[in-house]
Parts: structure tokens; C-alpha cells; sequence
């Protein structure tokens, strides 16, 4: 009970929030962002979870073992320890946005700073999908992939930090797709694993309405490569 009503209280908090309060990611850049985001993995999510996953099994484990006092410490001390060592994995995961590029660090224990130029953007990949009641919401991802072999997207957003609002977070996706045009980058639409376009019909006007944004300004910005389309494909706002 320890594990599973203490992670409801904490656990939820973190995942909401606590992710960016918690960030060492903007403290290890050497200048100021126009904009940042914590990121979370599937690593540190996973073990950010493990109280509630092991509290589950000692609901079961502990009378099993006719109430073992040893049984209930040590399970807290593993859900404990699994939980800092979530935080503590993710704490340098993050993305910055600047005018010219952009700097991210992957999730886990050593990783280097790298910066990206979006001089080297090579090619571009983009979405946009319903969400909420009924679908009338929607979420786009703008991701960029770099001659390094990086990708990183510059839509998508983390919990807290430094997020911007829509009008600036636009005017640099603009300037990440300016740039890709110039390096005649391939602009792709995302897909499924099974090839499957992402994305619905209408969700860029969706979009565009949730925004506060003119269609016709958001709109370029998910134009693809026909020949990254495939037969039956070609037309519409879904990609």
C-alpha cells in the first residue's frame, strides 16, 4: 500500500510535472535557449513506474509470506530506489530550440550535449493527429533529422520548461523548414511500422483552429515529397 498510494501522490506529480522541475538539461547549456523542454524515455518511465508495478505484486507477495516484515522493506527499498533511479536517468533528457539549430542529449547516465545545425537537416518527417473528445484536438510532430543521423522533434513538447508560445514556436519550425528546402532536404510524412500513413483527414485545420493560426500559414509546413507518397495517397491534409 506504501508503494502503490505513494506513487499515485508523487509518481503522478512527476509525470505531470515534476519531469521539468527536476531537469538538469537547461542548467548544462552553455547559452540561453529561445526555448527548452524535459524529455522523458521509455527507460526512465518504466522505472519511474516500478513502485506501482512491484507495490501491485506485494499486495499478493506480502500475505503470501504470512506478513514477513523483511518482504514489505525490501519491496519499498526497490520501488524506491527504481523510482530515484527513473529520475535520475532522465534528469539530462531535453531539447533546445535556437534560432539556427538545435541542441539535444539523450536520456541516460554520460551523455554529451550535441548540437545540430539545420544547415545539415537532410530530411524531414511530419504528422499531424486527432486528439481529445470526439477528435477535435490535435497534435502535429515537425521532426528533423540531421546528417549526424539525429533525429529530433522540434513540435512535439515535454512537460514545463521553456515552451513558448504558438506564434514562436512556429516562427522557428518555419526557419527549420526554410532551411530544409535550401539543403534540399526529402520531406516525408511520418508513417506506422507498418507503412501506414499518421494522421487523420482535417486535423491540420484543427490544428491551425487550436492554434489561433491561419491554415494557409500552417499548412506549407506538411507538404511532402510525392515521391514519398505512395499510389492512393497523393492529396489531403493527413500526413
Amino acid at each position: 500500500m506504501v508503494l502503490v498510494y505513494g506513487w499515485m501522490a508523487v509518481g503522478g506529480v512527476y509525470m505531470l510535472w515534476g519531469a521539468g522541475a527536476v531537469s538538469m538539461f537547461r542548467a548544462r547549456l552553455p547559452e540561453a535557449p529561445l526555448m527548452w523542454w524535459p524529455e522523458m524515455s521509455f527507460v526512465g518511465m518504466a522505472l519511474t513506474m516500478s513502485p506501482m508495478v512491484i507495490g501491485m505484486v506485494g499486495i499478493w507477495l506480502v500475505p503470501a509470506s504470512d506478513w514477513w516484515g523483511r518482504i514489505s522493506v525490501t519491496l519499498v527499498a526497490l520501488g524506491l530506489s527504481g523510482f530515484i533511479a527513473g529520475v535520475v536517468w532522465d534528469a539530462g533528457y531535453g531539447v533546445a530550440l535556437y534560432g539556427d539549430r538545435v541542441v539535444h542529449r539523450a536520456a541516460g547516465f554520460g551523455q554529451p550535449l550535441r548540437s545540430e545545425r539545420f544547415a545539415d537537416i537532410r530530411r524531414t518527417e511530419t504528422s499531424c493527429v486527432a486528439t481529445g473528445r470526439n477528435g477535435k484536438g490535435a497534435e502535429a510532430s515537425y521532426i528533423l533529422e540531421f546528417t549526424s543521423g539525429a533525429r529530433v522533434d522540434i513540435w512535439r513538447r515535454g512537460p514545463m520548461g521553456r515552451r513558448g508560445s504558438p506564434t514562436e514556436r512556429l516562427a522557428l519550425i518555419q526557419a527549420a523548414d526554410a532551411a530544409a528546402i535550401r539543403n534540399g532536404a526529402v520531406r516525408a510524412p511520418r508513417r506506422k511500422p507498418d507503412g501506414a500513413l499518421i494522421g487523420e483527414p482535417g486535423c491540420i485545420a484543427r490544428l491551425a483552429d487550436a492554434l489561433t493560426i491561419p491554415p494557409p500559414i500552417i499548412a506549407p509546413l506538411f507538404n511532402v515529397d510525392r515521391s514519398e507518397l505512395r499510389p492512393g495517397e497523393y492529396g489531403g491534409d493527413g500526413a
